[in-house]
């Protein structure tokens, strides 16, 4: 990455983005925005970034479902040995 950036129009020096989902930038002296020289690859590490979030969050939900349902099962075989033992005195 280009560490020496600079306003197209002015030649102002520029700061380069640490986050990168972004990839256009406006120079603080006269208000160009310029695109960033490597906007396709921060585009594309944003984007895997947003699906790795998605899975995550698909893996959390499946495992919270997969534990009610494993507390809903246990629930119903005390009440079924509650039932049981009940009915056998």
């Amino acid at each position: 990455m280009a560490d020496n950036l600079q306003c197209l129009r002015c030649g102002a020096p520029m700061a380069l983005p640490e986050d990168f989902g972004v990839w256009l930038v406006r120079c603080q002296y006269c208000g160009f925005e310029s695109e960033l020289p490597d906007r396709a690859a921060r585009q594309a590490y944003a984007e895997r970034r947003q699906q790795e979030a998605a899975s995550l969050a698909r893996v959390q939900a499946d495992t919270a479902r997969a534990e009610t349902e494993r507390q809903r099962s246990r629930y119903k075989q005390r009440r079924l040995t509650v039932f049981i033992v009940l009915g056998s005195l």
